[in-house]
C-alpha cells in the first residue's frame, strides 16, 4: 500500500505535502516530528498567528481511509479518522456515500496514536470504527 503524507505546521498557512511513503516509513515519520518543539513555540505566541495545530495526516491512496494527529500538549493528542462510510437519512429510509465521513477520539498517550497508525496500516478499518466513535 502507498501512503501520502501531510504537515500542518502551526506557524504557516500552507500545509507541506510530505509525499507518498511505505507504510515501513510511516511511525518512523510520525515520531521524527518535533511535536514537543511545535507546543513549546505555541505557548509563546499570540494565538491569532497561528495557523493550525501541528497535525499529521496519513491518507491510504487505495482506500481512501485517513488518520489525522493532532498535538494538543501535556500528552494530549487528537485523533481523527476519515473514511468513505454510508449513512442513514430520512430517519433511516436511505443511505447515502458520504466521502468524507469523519469521527475523532482524544487520546492521552503517544503509544495509543502509534496503535491507530499501525491499524489503518494493516487496514483494520474494524479497529478504528470501534475506537474512533462518532
Amino acid at each position: 500500500m502507498k501512503f501520502r503524507l501531510s504537515f500542518c505546521n502551526p506557524f504557516t498557512p500552507i500545509i507541506e505535502d510530505l509525499g507518498m511513503k511505505n507504510d515501513s516509513e510511516i511511525i518512523d515519520c510520525f515520531k521524527n516530528i518535533p511535536w514537543e518543539d511545535f507546543l513549546d513555540r505555541i505557548v509563546k505566541v499570540d494565538k491569532d498567528k497561528l495557523d493550525y495545530s501541528p497535525t499529521l495526516e496519513i491518507i491510504d491512496t487505495s482506500t481512501k481511509h485517513a488518520i489525522s494527529i493532532s498535538a494538543l500538549g501535556d500528552g494530549v493528542w487528537l485523533v481523527f479518522y476519515k473514511r468513505p462510510k454510508l449513512v442513514s437519512k430520512w430517519f433511516g429510509l436511505t443511505q447515502i456515500l458520504n466521502e468524507n465521513y469523519n469521527t475523532e477520539v482524544e487520546v492521552g498517550n503517544q503509544e495509543q496514536v502509534i496503535e491507530f497508525i499501525q491499524a489503518l496500516l494493516e487496514n483494520n478499518h474494524s479497529h478504528l470504527e470501534n475506537k474512533i466513535l462518532d
